[in-house]
């Protein structure tokens, strides 16, 4: 599901920016055909958009049928697996430090300039704008997922599947749009020295930050992921399970 980390974030920034453009008229560079003909980014971004809606649809279902008892228990009603400490230690930092690149985002979605170089202010659109807003909205909403997950007394009756969907979410976007772009500039600009393409100030301790706090969410969760489902088939004697070579038995 690598491509929906990018999709989501990517669409919800860009639907969102194009639509901010024309309730506020404010300019919308794709509509500018400085580099391609507007009707091209219609129909490529049309079919991101139609991507990423089947992609969420067909993983709705796989994890219904892979992960459906899990998913539906209530947050308190978790197995013990014996490493919720460890989870706590590196989850709770991890949403902390959601939360405030989250915040930093949406400060700069909103207009503010903190810690971006003057060059960098400049050059700023309504669709740099509604990306800011929307990797910031989806890092706090992946910070409180995960904190909900790893505190469930904050929401003993919440269903698994919820804050779990928000942590992915969050903590997917952030490692794709935030953490990899910035990888990837990072990665350019040590082959071509000279032409720099890491953003400087804040904006490039941020992605750093992204990527980080990512990998620590993608790793800690599909472990945990891992864990808590054998707990689960470990504790329902009687189910039905699919073994390896896809032949089913009763446990």
């Amino acid at each position: 599901m690598d491509g929906l980390r990018l999709l989501v974030p990517l669409l919800t920034g860009l639907v969102g920016g194009s639509v901010a453009g024309l309730l506020t008229g404010r300019p919308n560079p794709l509509a500018a055909g400085d580099f391609l003909a507007p009707w091209v980014f219609g129909v490529v971004y049309g079919g991101f958009l139609v991507e990423g809606v089947t992609l969420l649809g067909a993983f709705a279902v796989y994890a219904h049928q892979r992960w459906g008892g899990l998913l539906r228990r209530p947050v308190d009603a978790l197995p013990d697996t014996g490493s919720r400490a460890l989870q706590r230690i590196f989850l709770v930092p991890a949403a902390v430090l959601l939360a405030v690149l989250g915040g930093v985002r949406v400060l700069w979605g909103a207009g503010s300039t903190l810690g971006v170089p003057a060059g960098d202010a400049t050059g700023r659109t309504v669709l740099t704008a509604a990306a800011d807003w929307s990797q910031g909205l989806l890092s706090l909403a992946g910070a409180a997922g995960l904190l909900l997950l790893v505190l469930p007394r904050l929401g003993p009756r919440l269903r698994v599947r919820v804050p779990l969907a928000l942590a992915w979410t969050g903590g997917a976007s952030a490692f794709a749009c935030g953490g990899c772009l910035w990888l990837g500039r990072a990665v350019a600009d040590g082959l071509s020295p000279g032409a720099p393409a890491v953003s400087g100030g804040l904006p490039g301790l941020v992605g750093a930050l992204e990527l980080f706090a990512g990998v620590v969410v993608l790793c800690a969760g599909s472990f945990t992921l891992g864990e808590l489902a054998a707990g689960v088939r470990g504790n329902a004697p009687g189910r039905m399970i699919v073994e390896r070579f896809g032949t089913r038995t009763s446990t």
